[in-house]
């Protein structure tokens, strides 16, 4: 199984058991300060690792905040 065929069965689960708006939440959270978005990861999720922790901190790293498309998003579905 490639990268891919993990992406998408990671984010087939995840839209399975969240709505979009909880995935936005995360989304946002992630870009806030560490405290704020493990708080709100806590609060959604449950759980929280070392593992999801870094994993966060890449994914933050390497992709900037998508402006456009939170607020298409939030239009769109308000």
């Amino acid at each position: 199984m490639g990268g891919g065929s993990v992406w998408f069965i990671s984010h087939a689960l995840i839209q399975l058991f969240f709505s979009a708006w909880q995935i936005l939440q995360l989304y946002v959270a992630a870009y806030q300060s560490v405290l704020v978005w493990k708080e709100v990861w806590k609060h959604l999720v449950g759980v929280i690792s070392v593992q999801i922790i870094r994993d966060v901190e890449a994914f933050v790293a390497k992709n900037p905040f998508a402006h456009a498309d939170v607020m298409r998003f939030v239009v769109a579905n308000y």
